[in-house]
């Protein structure tokens, strides 16, 4: 018997290789939008020293009006860094509904290449217990005229 081999098992890998790709994709996407999460918690923790900084004794107006346009473009900053973070969430939302599309489509591939290979197995053992059979069949009839040949001292015609 032939040995089992799925037909569409390039369509498989295909679909294999086209998940593995928006796979790629949704780490990289994550990645990028773990660097403005960074971005955010560096810029909030510079905030956070520069008021440690303020509520220090002894500071003079030019540093307080020099902290108040900081925080003017701190607060900005953080506003537009925010607007990224939502554009990265719904960017990453689309690439997972790619990514669950792609694996219902390979593992339905899989599915059938299971369901296929069951079938060849099943059909494979049908044939090597045929097989087996005669193999038991004709040792049966050798022992038997092997014992035929004992019991008479004479080759059986």
């Amino acid at each position: 018997m032939q040995r089992f081999a799925f037909r569409l098992e390039a369509v498989r890998r295909l679909r294999l290789q086209e998940e593995q790709a928006v796979q790629g994709e949704l780490a990289r996407v994550m990645g990028e939008r773990n660097v403005v999460l960074a971005e955010i918690d560096v810029s909030r923790r510079a905030e956070q020293d520069l008021y440690e900084y303020l509520r220090q004794p002894g500071r003079t107006a030019a540093e307080m009006a020099h902290v108040a346009r900081f925080g003017t473009l701190h607060r900005q900053q953080l506003y537009n860094l925010g607007i990224r973070i939502r554009q990265y969430d719904k960017g990453i939302e689309l690439v997972r509904t790619r990514l669950t599309v792609a694996r219902q489509k390979r593992e339905a591939l899989d599915k059938l290449r299971d369901k296929q290979h069951a079938e060849w197995k099943a059909e494979f053992l049908r044939e090597e217990q045929i097989e087996l059979d005669e193999v038991a069949t004709m040792r049966s009839l050798r022992d038997r005229a092997a014992a035929q040949v004992d019991a008479t001292g004479k080759v059986p015609a």
